[in-house]
């Protein structure tokens, strides 16, 4: 079973060479620190990563303070790379959705970032929404779990107020989702944009049923994640 984030950690072995410390750190927690990463083109031919490389091929090892570079520039704990195998990671919402049906194996440290953060505003809202003693919205579970797409998909519309044609009168996909989030907005659901994950335009929708967080959408990266 491979090791949780709150795994102990192996001891720092340390030798001197020259007033630096160098650092024994297991080849694959490096290779799976650059690969968690998924770092562009540009990024994976950085010094430290080229650097990083000759510590898992052995001919060099780290000192402290590159290893410390090298952990921000893959966004992993510091401490992780002293574990003995790569902690689970699992995503802390269920995984029903990804493109093409196929689950990534291992979320980005951005997506888990951005799920995270959701789940603060989740947390926040819920307990706003508490204590202005809102009412559950109506349409949350209304869908039947027997109907069809098409039959699903209209119902939405139909709460939304849009026609089955709406995306047609918009001038471009940041209008399609201003009208959207208006329409969103109308009926309790809060709206959050985020574009930091791989870059890519992103949304993410919380819908306001006492604050429970029904659908968590990232759209048009790599990575889509839903909980329904």
């Amino acid at each position: 079973m491979a090791p949780t984030a709150n795994s102990r950690l192996s001891p720092f072995p340390l030798r001197l060479s020259n007033n630096d410390s160098y650092i024994d750190i297991k080849p694959e927690m490096l290779n799976w620190a650059i690969q968690r990463a998924r770092l562009g083109e540009d990024a994976s031919q950085s010094a430290i990563i080229q650097r990083a490389h000759q510590w898992i091929s052995g001919k060099k090892q780290p000192t402290l303070v590159q290893l410390d570079t090298f952990a921000k520039k893959v966004m992993v704990p510091f401490g992780y790379l002293f574990l003995d195998s790569p902690p689970e990671e699992p995503l802390p919402i269920a995984d029903f959705c990804t493109f093409g049906d196929h689950p990534l194996p291992q979320p980005s440290p951005n997506l888990l970032d951005t799920i995270r953060d959701m789940q603060v505003r989740q947390d926040w809202m819920r307990d706003e929404m508490m204590g202005l003693e809102m009412e559950p919205v109506s349409f949350v579970s209304s869908i039947d779990k027997t109907a069809t797409a098409e039959t699903a998909a209209q119902q939405i519309r139909n709460s939304l107020g849009f026609p089955e044609n709406w995306t047609q009168d918009c001038r471009d996909e940041d209008d399609c989702f201003t009208k959207l989030r208006q329409a969103a907005d109308q009926l309790g659901i809060l709206v959050f944009r985020n574009g930091v994950v791989l870059s890519f335009y992103t949304s993410i929708l919380i819908l306001g049923n006492l604050g429970k967080l029904v659908k968590l959408s990232i759209v048009a990266g790599t990575e889509q994640r839903s909980n329904s």
